[in-house]
């Protein structure tokens, strides 16, 4: 156990075992020395690796086996390496100009709605240019690259071949790696650099090499900054058309700069208050304004949740369940601007944008609330009755309950997306929200022990759409699947009876246990004292054992009974915080 908050990586000598943690350590092969990885306590992979390994170790008295466990660009047997001269510049094929236009439109299509990649006029123009000039230094300006990036991309998203030995679009970013210039070469065009380095960051995100995204996106971020598209560019001097798109260009890189490090768990690189770029006019689509202003306050809301509920220092605030009220509203009132501005209608096809905010809104949800299932689980494995006695109060209890239903929105809107033709198997954010919601349903299967029958039901078409995914080529989904199977098995070991253990609970609920007989009032570091109450309508100061996991989180759960006791959010308020109707789903 690490006592200074941090969880820092155990390595077997024997190379047999190793702790997926926030300190991820990984060799690619046995002649490249091993790297250290950080992933924050708010990350996705970080928190499945950590539930993973305290599962297995209950289980099994082992850390789960490395082995067994997909880190960090392992999933694709990618060709390349980090030797530019060990590449064949021209080796790729670039296709005919048809094909060329119908892959750009694939890119509009996929992401255009939320992302800006390339100006369309300009881009389109000197596509035109290219295949019209027999001068062959064409293709060793930047746009060339920039080029190769977009039909790159637009092959990954249009190709779904799970029968293809490398991801689609491979070959052409192998050659981008050899063309792309030095930093100072990319600084001389700085809006086409940052344009360009936002398909690469995509293109490694979604192949599952995010510490190389995350590097990527980094560049195109400092790019901008140093060229002060972080502030309010005069338009008086610089032009409503390059003011615009450095707007558009600007938002982009922030956005995906902040999805990327939230992903990671780790620190924003800018912060919103240091930020006063006016959002782009999009006077051809208005509604892409909205789409993009409500982007942005998903994006705040979680660098609160990353401050205030897990807080910098690898471990949960002393406060973090008090945090949650704070969130919790805030999510409410966006609730309300998805559901009026974003309505989710699956009889009249579903928009793309609206239900990726919807997915967005719905994981930090899950986000918020999830510190609390890791203590239910923590606490389910030392004493399943102490878990049963937290999980059975009304307000911990309802508070999972929105974590259920948010994941189980999740999957309701994926699968309708699926049913359209619109799921995306290559870019991250779909598959992302699969794997958190499908993740928090398997806990709650386990932690909740009044959870009805039909939760299973969405578990299993959690992975169903987990098989379509790998179907279609990702094999990041395929190794997961593997990892989520593994956890479920597990847990069905553990998990407490439904009905008769509960309610002989609820009967001895005036019998404390001999242990907790002495009622005293223990203060957490908030100061708070946990009350239960019994059959009889009294309250008993219950004394509940702090849990303090291998992680690095300090999580008592006499805190979860305090504060949410204190928090006057009723039910009604939260299920607010659901604005997709799963009935319309079929």
């Amino acid at each position: 156990m690490a006592s200074n908050g941090e969880n820092r990586l155990s390595v077997s000598t024997t190379g047999k075992s190793r702790t997926p943690g926030p300190y991820d350590r990984k060799t690619r092969s046995e002649s490249v020395a091993r790297a250290t990885t950080y992933l924050g306590p708010s990350s996705n992979w970080s928190f499945h690796g950590r539930v993973l390994n305290l599962v297995h170790t209950h289980i099994r008295h082992t850390p789960f086996p490395s082995s067994d466990f997909l880190f960090e660009g392992e999933a694709y047997g990618l060709p390349w390496n980090d030797r530019r001269d060990s590449l064949d510049p021209g080796k790729a094929l670039v296709p005919g100009i048809d094909h060329a236009t119908f892959l750009v439109n694939v890119v509009k299509f996929h992401c255009a709605q939320l992302f800006h990649l390339f100006e369309e006029e300009e881009f389109n123009a000197r596509l035109q240019a290219f295949y019209s000039s027999t001068d062959d230094t064409t293709g060793t300006d930047l746009w060339y690259v920039h080029f190769l990036l977009v039909i790159a991309l637009g092959k990954a998203l249009a190709q779904n071949n799970h029968q293809a030995v490398r991801p689609s679009g491979s070959d052409l970013f192998q050659e981008v790696q050899q063309l792309l210039p030095d930093t100072d070469t990319l600084c001389r065009d700085p809006i086409v650099a940052m344009e360009l380095l936002c398909c690469a960051a995509l293109y490694l995100h979604a192949l599952d090499s995010r510490n190389a995204a995350h590097v990527t996106i980094g560049q195109a971020m400092r790019i901008g900054q140093a060229n002060g598209m972080h502030t309010d560019m005069p338009v008086q001097d610089l032009g409503e058309t390059l003011v615009q798109r450095c707007r558009k260009i600007w938002w982009t890189v922030c956005l995906l700069d902040r999805q990327m490090t939230s992903l990671m768990g780790i620190p924003q690189s800018i912060r919103t208050y240091e930020i006063t770029c006016q959002l782009p006019d999009f006077a051809e689509s208005p509604h892409r304004r909205v789409a993009l202003d409500m982007q942005i306050s998903l994006s705040h809301v979680y660098a609160d949740i990353a401050r205030y509920v897990y807080g910098p220092n690898q471990g949960l605030q002393k406060d973090f369940v008090a945090s949650i009220k704070s969130v919790l509203n805030t999510l409410t009132r966006l609730a309300e601007t998805l559901r009026t501005a974003f309505t989710l209608q699956t009889n009249r096809g579903m928009s793309r944008a609206a239900a990726h905010l919807h997915l967005q809104h719905l994981q930090l949800v899950i986000l918020v609330i999830r510190p609390i299932l890791f203590c239910c689980l923590e606490l389910l494995l030392l004493d399943p009755a102490e878990a049963l006695h937290l999980t059975s109060l009304a307000k911990v209890h309802h508070l999972i309950t929105v974590c259920s239903e948010a994941a189980q929105n999740i999957l309701g809107i994926l699968s309708s997306l699926q049913e359209q033709g619109l799921l995306e198997t290559f870019l991250p954010w779909d598959f992302d929200a699969l794997f958190v919601s499908t993740t928090v349903l398997i806990l709650i299967r386990s932690i909740d022990g009044t959870m009805p029958a039909s939760r299973s039901d969405h578990l299993d078409d959690a992975f169903t759409l987990f098989e379509y995914m790998t179907a279609c080529g990702n094999d990041v989904a395929a190794h997961r699947i593997h990892e989520l199977h593994a956890l479920k098995n597990m847990l069905e070991g553990v998990t407490p009876a439904s009905g008769l253990q509960l309610n002989r609970l609820e009967a001895l609920g005036s019998a404390v246990p001999s242990r907790q007989q002495n009622v005293v009032s223990q203060h957490g570091p908030a100061g708070a004292t946990a009350e239960l109450g019994t059959h009889n309508g009294g309250t008993a100061s219950v004394d509940i054992p702090t849990v303090v996991s291998d992680t690095g989180l300090d999580v008592r759960a006499e805190q979860i009974l305090a504060m949410t006791d204190a928090m006057d959010i009723e039910e009604t308020d939260w299920m607010g915080l659901l604005m997709f109707d799963p009935s319309c789903v079929v």
